[in-house]
């Protein structure tokens, strides 16, 4: 039964189709559509604008200021009055005098009074005792020794305790500090006056 309820719908559907029902029913369902055809309204160019109006600009009017310079001519040098075909000479400066040497300087020594030995005082032992002082280049004292003794054991080496104390200037070799030794004699005197 079903079967023929279901070929009956399809027969009448194919039915309504041929017969144009499908087509009255679609007028009957739908309201006709109402088309309205909105013609484009045309914007008009508008011109560009006018161009802004030219300034007139003010003339510039530079004014130089005078200058006046006043130029004296030169005067022409003198004349070549004498011509000569022998070269110039020029003559050589003399060469610098040369430094002369130096020996060793002392600068201090102490009064040797000071340093004489009160025993060799009492003894009666006076005398001159050589000491051979050896300076370096920067006025330091190198070595001391006697050099030619008093023939007194206490005044040399009282006379090695004054060279030590000093302070002395190097000696020079055209011009430039050098290394040397020198003797220095000091003097013991059991009178005022040492050196």
């Amino acid at each position: 039964m079903v079967l023929i309820g279901a070929v009956v719908l399809h027969v009448v559907l194919i039915w309504g189709f041929a017969a144009g029902l499908a087509h009255d029913l679609v007028k009957f369902v739908a309201p006709p559509l109402d088309t309205k055809i909105i013609e484009e309204t045309k914007v008009e160019d508008k011109p560009p604008p006018p161009p802004p109006p030219e300034l007139e600009r003010p003339q510039v009017q530079v004014v130089a200021p005078e200058i006046t310079i006043n130029l004296t001519p030169d005067t022409p040098p003198p004349p070549i009055q004498q011509v000569t075909t022998q070269p110039v000479i020029s003559t050589p400066h003399p060469p610098a005098p040369p430094v002369p040497d130096t020996t060793i300087k002392p600068l201090s020594i102490p009064n040797p009074e000071d340093l004489y030995p009160s025993s060799a005082k009492q003894a009666g032992q006076e005398g001159v005792v050589k000491v051979k002082v050896c300076i370096d280049e920067a006025s330091k004292i190198a070595s001391v020794s006697v050099g030619e003794s008093s023939g007194y054991p206490l005044l040399d080496d009282a006379g090695v305790r004054v060279a030590k104390g000093g302070r002395f200037k190097a000696a020079t070799k055209g011009g430039k500090p050098m290394s040397s030794c020198a003797n220095l004699p000091i003097r013991f005197s059991l009178k005022k006056g040492g050196l």
